[in-house]
């Protein structure tokens, strides 16, 4: 009993220590992240295509990525669900989901995509999207907050249109330099009206970002309304280096 009681003024101590010496975000990289996450309600497509009839059989040693891509392109661009029963199905390659695609099982506990691989860097699932034009300088307006980009050259940009922004990594804290993790910081933009050489944003400048590291802009087309839902993935077989992907997204976006 004498230990539990000496105890507790100690753990209260460290508490009050541990609650004062917590760290703290700037307000320069605070950001209000309300419109974080699907905007309104989930979409329920009525257009409902089950895999069985484009020939996949649960359980069996065939590849069902064949009947899954024939469903992808009975879907002809809308927006539909692919439903799984339950079982396990067959994958022997990667699977390119384009847009307005929703992969749907019957239940994480009773659906199974099981990939087989082998010792490929493929990734299982790829949702890529695509870069549009080439970069362009931003001038100003690079402030956090900011909702205006000046650029150096506004042909090509239009309202509606996705843009990337990035900037070149700054050498005092990028000390061992590699390809993959060029251009480390960013953000993907939606433009809601071209004025002469300034991109008006939808969202505002999360960061601010610094001229002597080149700042610039380019057009994407990201993948939109992409969902695999109520299922659940193995993979067989890794290669012997590197580390690709069970889902992979590449220029998405999670709507239109």
């Amino acid at each position: 009993m004498y230990m539990q009681r000496s105890l507790l003024p100690f753990l209260l101590l460290f508490s009050t220590w541990t609650m004062l010496n917590a760290q703290v975000i700037p307000a320069d990289r605070t950001y209000n992240w309300q419109e974080a996450g699907y905007p309104g309600d989930f979409p329920e497509p009525s257009l409902v295509l089950d895999i069985a009839t484009y020939g996949a059989i649960p359980n069996d040693t065939i590849d069902d990525k064949p009947a899954i891509n024939d469903a992808i392109t009975a879907l002809g661009g809308q927006q539909g669900v692919i439903l799984f029963d339950a079982g396990e199905y067959l994958l022997e390659s990667d699977l390119n989901l384009p847009d307005s695609v929703i992969l749907r099982g019957r239940h994480a506990d009773s659906t199974t995509l099981k990939f087989s691989l082998g010792t490929t860097g493929a990734n299982c699932i790829n949702i890529r999207g695509s870069q549009s034009g080439n970069f362009v300088s931003v001038t100003s307006g690079l402030e956090i907050g900011s909702q205006a980009l000046v650029v150096s050259d506004p042909v090509g940009f239009s309202a509606g249109d996705y843009i990337e922004l990035r900037q070149e990594n700054d050498s005092s804290w990028d000390s061992q330099p590699a390809n993959w993790a060029a251009y480390s910081i960013g953000q993907m933009l939606i433009i809601e009206e071209v004025i002469a050489d300034t991109l008006v944003l939808k969202q505002a400048l999360r960061f601010t970002y610094d001229t002597l590291l080149n700042p610039e802009v380019q057009r994407i087309t990201p993948r939109h309304e992409v969902g695999i839902e109520c299922l659940r993935m193995t993979r067989e077989g890794l290669p012997a280096t590197g580390g690709p992907a069970n889902i992979y997204f590449d220029y998405a976006a999670i709507a239109g």
